[in-house]
């Protein structure tokens, strides 16, 4: 099969074929049509990358490839890919985003899936990777990425509800990205991470840096009018600074 080609057969495999494909030619132009449907995936992403056929059968032919040695081996395989993720209305698309991004089995595809879907900013975006945010533990460190991108306040409820039972990686991520997207909500829970008695000092530097972050991006707020330290108002709400 192909995964089980030596490298360098691969790569002379690959490289005939794009030699071929480059040519101007009435002739080439015809061959290159006639390796869409070959019935070796590798040529018919060749084919497709170079005639510019950016469909989402094209990622479905990378699929098989983006966790193995070939992945690395062929650069236009990704470029492949990404073209074709690109070409998609993400809009309309998100049934279709959905089943490549659950087909997928390598973080290198994933990623480039979250990332394209960051760039074109479907208005269903924050929705789909809460969803997955919520639903996959193993994925939540790169999906906190793509959320802390989006900057979308719907994410705050949800990843204030996730610090409850974070690691200390995952909790540092979370509130870099509430010091993104999180509005005065967030601000009382992150202050308990500023509090003396915590434990570690990197989530504290984390918290004191989201309360600022917030704190510079409420409306007619002047820096330092709400207090880092605990409020002392029965509501929990923000304290003002003295002076």
């Amino acid at each position: 099969t192909l995964l089980d080609e030596p490298i360098e057969v691969l790569r002379t495999r690959t490289r005939d074929v794009l030699l071929l494909l480059a040519m101007e030619s009435p002739q080439a132009k015809a061959a290159a049509s006639d390796a869409l449907v070959s019935d070796h995936p590798l040529i018919r992403i060749a084919a497709a990358h170079l005639l510019n056929k950016t469909t989402e059968s094209l990622v479905l032919d990378a699929l098989p490839l983006v966790s193995a040695d070939a992945y690395r081996a062929h650069e236009f395989v990704e470029i492949s890919a990404q073209a074709a993720l690109e070409a998609l209305d993400f809009e309309s698309d998100r049934e279709t985003v959905s089943r490549l991004f659950g087909k997928a089995q390598s973080p290198d595809f994933r990623s480039l899936v979250l990332d394209t879907l960051v760039a074109k900013r479907p208005t269903w975006g924050t929705e789909f990777v809460l969803a997955l945010f919520e639903s996959h533990d193993a994925l939540r460190l790169s999906l906190l990425g793509s959320l802390e991108a989006l900057g979308d306040s719907r994410a705050e409820a949800a990843l204030l509800s996730a610090l409850e039972s974070a690691d200390e990686p995952t909790t540092i991520a979370i509130i870099n990205a509430l010091g993104v997207l999180g509005t005065v909500v967030s601000v009382p829970v992150l202050r308990g991470y500023c509090d003396e008695f915590f434990d570690s000092l990197y989530p504290k530097d984390a918290a004191r840096g989201a309360i600022e972050a917030i704190q510079n991006r409420i409306d007619g707020a002047e820096r330092g009018q709400l207090s880092l330290h605990p409020a002392t108002d029965a509501a929990g709400g923000l304290s003002d600074v003295e002076g």
